[in-house]
């Protein structure tokens, strides 16, 4: 939060994001799409009945987030330039994580959802413009191991 206050931002926003490659700095997102998970299914006959028994599950990879730029362009240019010096010299794991908290409110005490090998695969550019008091945002395409989710645990 005392980063974001130093930068120039101040809005407020639900999702707050840590990349462990650069673990001194919190950014916020406006939105984030994690990725699923899938359980794989056999079919048996079974008394004359198709029967459908667990086999395994796999997870999705890819997720993408809509992350808030800060007035000085600090998260936007650290990002971008991760993705271009990466070598990439872990091939299966990166071992890089991305902790996401979903910050509650009053009734509800959040979760924190953590990706795990994950990779950033491509990011948006930036929009410029005269007028207009938006905030600025750009768009990581990244992918990931697998992630777990702590319900009610913000940390």
């Amino acid at each position: 939060m005392s980063a974001m206050d130093s930068l120039g931002v101040q809005i407020t926003s639900r999702y707050e994001a840590v990349f462990s490659a650069i673990p001194e700095t919190s950014f916020f997102i406006s939105q984030i799409s994690t990725p699923g998970v899938k359980q794989n299914v056999l079919q048996l006959y079974f008394d004359g009945k198709l029967v459908e028994v667990p086999q395994n599950f796999e997870y999705e990879h890819d997720f993408s987030m809509t992350v808030i730029n800060d007035a000085s362009g600090y998260i936007y240019t650290a990002l971008t330039n991760f993705l271009v010096n990466d070598s990439g010299g872990a091939i299966t794991n990166s071992g890089y994580t991305i902790t996401v908290r979903a910050i509650g409110d009053d009734q509800h005490r959040g979760a924190t959802i953590k990706l795990n090998g994950v990779r950033l695969k491509s990011c948006s550019g930036l929009s410029f413009q005269h007028s207009g008091g938006d905030v600025q945002t750009f768009t990581m395409n990244c992918s990931a191991i697998d992630f777990n989710v702590t319900p009610g645990q913000l940390g």
